[in-house]
């Protein structure tokens, strides 16, 4: 899995709104708040070399609702630098349709680098309830590792949305850890999160709506399912907001220690359901 893909599903985990103690599933998907958000990347200094000595970049995140699901998506362009000075555009577009149930996905991924499709899948995922064992189906699955993606998931396995659901619940309970095996539209990661309290000063580009609004600092790190004694592959740590926003985070690799700075946020309606 690319660093590109890893930061498309640690946005979709991470970029949804929470929910208040104690709510249905469905209660809580009616309090997730719409939003659009842009962020600029930068290097990230840190002692271990990366691959990357140079990122640039723009990602613009969306997510909205309707009363039947929770749409989000975003587009990520990054201009990357190697230790020796090679140059590497890569752009990555994802969107994702999850029911409020948490028992329907369907899922898009694309990206391309220097211009060039490296992997493009479509798809749905299914099952009879949470918790239980899902099938997978791909209307298109084109990259270089495509007999690697998941036919079936696990029980317990969350999609994106139901991952952020029980992350955020965990943090308002006040718990400190949170596990989790999560599937993505291309593969399932093991993802563990540290939750600490925000003692940090906010951003800039937060709403004067926000200012007031509870968030807990969070550290993610995914593994992948045969190597979960190993290093993590990926890990992220950002501010989490009470109503779903996210603000700026990092984003390591072994190849790759990026930030990103939350730059403007904009706030929507939620729609009226009966």
């Amino acid at each position: 899995m690319t660093f590109s893909t890893r930061l498309l599903l640690l946005l979709s985990l991470l970029m949804v709104s929470m929910a208040a103690p104690g709510l249905t599933r469905s209660a809580a998907a009616q309090s997730f708040v719409p939003h659009r958000a842009i962020y600029d990347l930068d290097v990230l200094d840190r002692d271990k070399p990366a691959t990357f000595s140079q990122v640039t970049g723009r990602m613009v995140y969306e997510f909205d609702a309707t009363c039947e699901g929770l749409i989000y998506s975003h587009r990520m362009l990054m201009n990357l630098v190697t230790q020796r000075g090679e140059t590497v555009q890569s752009e990555a577009v994802v969107s994702f349709l999850e029911s409020k149930d948490g028992r329907s996905l369907r899922f898009s991924v694309r990206e391309s680098y220097n211009g060039r499709m490296s992997a493009h899948r479509e798809g749905s995922a299914t099952r009879n309830a949470v918790g239980e064992i899902a099938s997978v189906t791909y209307s298109r699955n084109d990259g270089d590792d495509t007999d690697e993606v998941p036919e079936t998931l696990p029980k317990g396995a969350l999609f994106p949305l139901g991952h952020s659901i029980d992350m955020v619940r965990a943090a308002q309970a006040g718990e400190f850890v949170h596990n989790a095996k999560t599937f993505d539209g291309d593969s399932i990661s093991f993802v563990d999160t540290f939750i600490g309290k925000d003692r940090g000063t906010h951003e800039a580009s937060i709403p004067d709506s926000m200012k007031d609004t509870s968030a807990w600092m969070m550290r993610v790190s995914f593994y992948k399912p045969d190597a979960i004694d190993s290093a993590p592959y990926y890990e992220s740590q950002m501010r989490m907001y009470a109503n779903g926003l996210s603000g700026s985070f990092t984003l390591e690799t072994d190849d790759l220690s990026a930030i990103a700075r939350l730059s403007d946020v904009e706030l929507r309606e939620p729609p009226v359901c009966e």
